[in-house]
């Protein structure tokens, strides 16, 4: 079967054998149509028609059928929005995580997950989902937003730390069972963000919002919850400066989102390159003087804080 638009709402369709075999004891559908409308197509529903029918037979005559119409019925949903909440963010994630998994709840939209429009519900969809939700977190975030506060977070909930090796680790507090997380990252003029890692049970996206901003989301592709550990995320960075993580969302184990307020975090971390000559001394990690003009790849201690050279 093949399928051409001829103009706009008009295609032209052609069913056939390679073989020049017969349609035979088929009582059924020949083939199926799949529709997919723009966002600005108004829910209700549309009428269609499928005219200029021709088949042909096996002694290769032609046999002209009747036109005939059918009913297209454009659903009161958003694509993405998976749990029906009038919000693409994690929540949906996890929803399509749990159907995948074969544990779908009754807020589960088939519909409006089948994002590839295969009439199935696979790795896929939750692709294109968490580019949705990147995308959502994006446009949501275009100016410098106030985090949202719907509980109040418990003190030492997010940690951020710095460990001396040109990246930042990022730690959740694992009693409340978290399944996944959403957050904006920001770094300030003289660092670079390199890149974002996960633990080893969890897979992390991210992109840029802005020339400092990056959305980030990460996730478990079986709903695992965060383990108790203090680098959920890594942030490989460079240079001087602050990182902040903001408008964070956590969805636990419960499937209720939560936000939270933002934090920071100063470092001298990543550096490139460092000059020891007519600057402060640079010692390695077993406090002997670097002599060398320009240092190679490595940990340091320059005035007394940690640095690397990449």
């Amino acid at each position: 079967m093949t399928a051409q638009l001829k103009e706009a709402g008009r295609y032209h369709i052609v069913c056939y054998s390679s073989q020049n075999n017969a349609f035979n004891d088929n009582d059924g559908a020949l083939f199926n149509i799949t529709l997919a409308c723009d966002e600005d197509v108004a829910v209700g529903n549309y009428e269609g028609t499928m005219m200029n029918i021709l088949m042909s037979d096996t002694g290769r005559n032609s046999l002209v059928q009747p036109n005939f119409t059918f009913n297209i019925e454009v659903p009161d949903l958003q694509m993405g929005d998976v749990n029906n909440d009038g919000n693409i963010n994690g929540l949906d994630i996890v929803e399509m995580v749990d159907h995948i998994m074969h544990r779908p709840s009754e807020n589960f939209k088939f519909l409006a997950a089948d994002l590839n429009f295969d009439e199935k519900i696979n790795g896929l969809d939750l692709v294109k989902l968490v580019k949705l939700v990147l995308d959502q977190n994006i446009t949501q975030n275009a100016s410098h937003a106030p985090a949202m506060r719907r509980n109040a977070p418990r003190e030492g909930w997010l940690t951020l730390k710095d460990n001396g090796r040109g990246s930042l680790t990022m730690g959740v507090d694992s009693s409340d069972g978290f399944l996944l997380a959403q957050c904006v990252v920001e770094v300030s003029e003289d660092m670079q963000l390199k890149n974002i890692t996960a633990d080893g049970s969890h897979v992390v996206a991210w992109q840029p919002i802005d020339e400092r901003r990056y959305a980030v989301v990460t996730y478990s592709a079986k709903n695992d919850v965060f383990g108790t550990n203090g680098s959920l995320l890594t942030f490989d960075c460079s240079g001087k400066g602050t990182l902040m993580v903001s408008s964070v969302m956590l969805v636990d184990n419960e499937r209720n989102e939560r936000h939270f307020a933002s934090t920071g975090l100063d470092v001298a971390t990543g550096l490139d390159a460092v000059e020891t000559e007519g600057k402060a001394d640079a010692y390695d990690l077993q406090g002997r003087k670097m002599a060398d003009d320009r240092l190679p790849k490595g940990v340091y201690i320059i005035n007394g804080k940690k640095v690397v050279v990449r």
